[in-house]
Order: C-alpha cells, then structure tokens, then sequence
C-alpha cells in the first residue's frame, strides 16, 4: 500500500523537479513501472468503546493485521488477503507472526507520545447524528 507521504516525492520524480534534500516519503514511479515495493507498516491506536474502555494497538504490514491491548490481554491477528473483514483470528495459528507485529507495534507505542484518553465531552443530537451518517455509531 502507499501513503499520502509519497505523493510530493512522486510528482517531484515525474516532472524531472529536483526536491529538497531531506524529503519524507518515497516516489511511486517504480512502483508505476512494475517494481516491487516494499511493504510498510502502518500503526494504529484506539480505544475500544464497549466498556471497560480500554486501549488497543497494532499495526498492519502487508496482508497481516495485528491487534492487542498492550496492558491486557487480548489480541488479534488477521490475514485480510484471505479474510477481508478481519473475522478470523489467526493468533494462535500464527503466534510467531503475532510476536513479530507486537514487537513492531510497542515499538512505535513506546517511542513517543500516543493517545491518551481526554475529557468525556457532551454530544450533541446533531453531532451524533453526523457520526450515524458517516457510519462511525448505529
């Protein structure tokens, strides 16, 4: 998958304009001509909402998706090429690949700043039905 990052460093590439030195993100212009890419990782953080509220994380490279509650103990791994709607967990048929993602994911988690839980707020019927129409609440 890409990410919005390599969008400057892929129009640079294509129109021959020559970018700063130091430039997040890589140029898709390989990719457009049949080379592999790597695959990357993405990171996530959230809080599951059902109560009790608690803190989940993961990550997902390529067609696998893990997700845990790093002071808990639950956890999930998906390969969303076979299971696109991540239902199946893999964990433990996959623990190794499990560790590996943990291991990545803590990584960022313990890294630098992650979401805290801020002040409950007070919803409005015209906000929550905002978040119905977008699909975020039923």
């Amino acid at each position: 998958f890409t990410e919005s990052i390599d969008i400057m460093p892929t129009i640079l590439d294509l129109t021959g304009i020559p970018g700063p030195g130091q430039v997040q993100g890589r140029s898709l212009v390989p990719f457009f001509e049949g080379e592999e890419r790597p695959s990357l990782m993405a990171y996530f953080e959230t809080l599951k909402p059902d109560p009790p509220e608690r803190r989940m994380a993961g990550c997902r490279i390529g067609p696998w998706k893990y997700v845990y509650a790093p002071w808990g103990d639950e956890e999930y791994l998906f390969h969303l090429g076979r299971d696109p709607g991540g239902t199946v967990n893999l964990v433990d048929e996959g623990p190794e690949i499990a560790a590996r993602l943990r291991e990545r994911a803590e990584a960022i988690l313990n890294a630098g700043e992650s979401v805290e839980k801020g002040e409950a707020i007070e919803m409005t019927p015209e906000g929550l039905d905002a978040l119905r129409a977008l699909g975020y609440i039923k």
